[in-house]
């Protein structure tokens, strides 16, 4: 958006819409978080240890480096990036 303020207001609103929907259904924030309605810290951290090769058979560096190695390993579609970048403003 070329104003900045929407995106503010975008996001407030989002939340207020999200707690008048909590108040609407006499749902407590608690009881929302048991009804996992949010996400939890172990699905919003990413941990290194878990998983260090990013899908592939040998080690990589952790995620966001791995995008080099696919790219070097072709599962990149070098094409359709350059088709997309002439679309972009």
């Amino acid at each position: 958006p070329k104003n900045p303020m929407m995106v503010t207001m975008l996001l407030l609103s989002t939340i207020l819409l999200f707690h008048l929907v909590l108040v609407c259904t006499g749902t407590s924030l608690e009881d929302a978080q048991k009804a996992e309605w949010f996400w939890s810290t172990t699905d919003l951290v990413y941990d290194v240890e878990d998983d260090t090769t990013i899908g592939f058979s040998t080690w990589m560096p952790p995620a966001p480096f791995g995008v080099w190695n696919s790219m070097i390993q072709g599962y990149v579609h070098m094409g359709a990036i350059r088709e997309g970048r002439a679309t972009v403003g």
